[in-house]
């Protein structure tokens, strides 16, 4: 796909008032919530501290990583959902039931990803 292919059809998935309010939302609720993670986490951090990744009700905290992983985490959500998105408005010319539904769980991907972060953050407080 070319260039200019790729920006005509995102042109035309853009037109969509669905496509355009949809990821206007989410990348809008993965920047609050990423930021809330980040404002919540980051005065918790110690020297040398360790993050809280996962906690299991049999087994107790079971995955610590180091303090570095609290910026992955919301980086890697961020970047795949935009290459999500990228593919979305790039496939709309062709198949646009196909972007409909990599929009659509894009934005419902978003909720549970925040129910994430805040579980995480109310772990390591």
């Amino acid at each position: 796909m070319t260039w200019k292919a790729w920006l005509f059809s995102a042109k035309r998935a853009w037109a969509r008032p669905f496509i355009r309010w949809t990821t206007i939302a989410t990348i809008a609720m993965i920047g609050i919530s990423s930021l809330l993670f980040l404002w919540n986490i980051i005065p918790q951090r110690e020297q040398g501290g360790t993050l809280v990744l996962h906690y299991n009700i049999y087994l107790g905290i079971d995955k610590v990583h180091p303090w570095g992983w609290v910026f992955l985490l919301p980086g890697a959500w961020l970047v795949l959902s935009l290459v999500d998105f990228i593919f979305a408005f790039g496939w709309y010319q062709e198949d646009p039931h196909f972007s409909f539904s990599l929009i659509t769980l894009a934005g419902i991907c978003t909720f549970p990803c925040m129910g994430v972060f805040f579980y995480l953050a109310r772990m390591n407080a």
